[in-house]
């Protein structure tokens, strides 16, 4: 296949879904500024794999800049806790990409394989912190069903080191109807209720 078509099949798609973002090749990393993603040059002679990521990663950046979440802007409503922001970055991802879908049909097709790779390699990686692992395949299985095996593999090896309880519980807020802060807030207070008091 060639990638030059693939690529300018996504500049198409994009504008045929009401963007009016421009697609450029320069230097060597996908960057997205208003109105403009610029994929790097070696795209143009890659496999389809890394076209995928790049196109994934380069709508999930538009979904952002099209739904983005206006808490954002207070910073006053920001974490300040390391793990409570890096779970409020994955909701916040889920929640913008959701809206993308919903509002841009046919995007699914680009968010989706970025996401299972993305997905795959927190699983496998040792050091990935369970908690946001779970987060991540938690709200994203519910936008994408190639994820729900990663799902079932994830909550076993949670409920095996914490418990179902609590699992259960951060799931039910991820799907509760609450801002972004909110369910970070939320998730962050299961975890701290389930975990045992430090000894004197």
């Amino acid at each position: 296949m060639e990638m030059k078509k693939v690529l300018n099949a996504f500049s198409l798609g994009l504008s045929q879904a009401g963007s009016q973002t421009k697609v450029k090749f320069q230097g060597d990393k996908v960057c997205v500024y208003d109105g403009e993603i610029i994929l790097p040059s070696w795209l143009l002679s890659a496999g389809i794999e890394d076209v995928e990521l790049a196109l994934g990663f380069s709508t999930n950046a538009i979904s952002h800049q099209l739904f983005p979440d206006t808490e954002a802007q207070d910073k006053n409503s920001q974490p300040v806790n390391a793990l409570a922001q890096i779970i409020w970055a994955v909701i916040d991802d889920a929640r913008a990409e959701g809206s993308m879908m919903a509002d841009r049909h046919g995007t699914k097709a680009f968010l989706e394989p970025a996401n299972k790779k993305l997905a795959q390699e927190a699983m496998e990686n040792e050091g990935s912190n369970l908690h946001v692992l779970t987060v991540l395949v938690a709200s994203k299985s519910v936008l994408y069903p190639s994820l729900e095996d990663g799902f079932s593999t994830v909550k076993e090896r949670y409920i095996k080191q914490y418990s179902e309880e609590l699992f259960d519980g951060i799931c039910t807020v991820l799907v509760s109807e609450i801002s972004t802060s909110e369910k970070t807030e939320a998730i962050m207070n299961l975890i701290a209720e389930a975990e045992p008091p430090e000894s004197e």
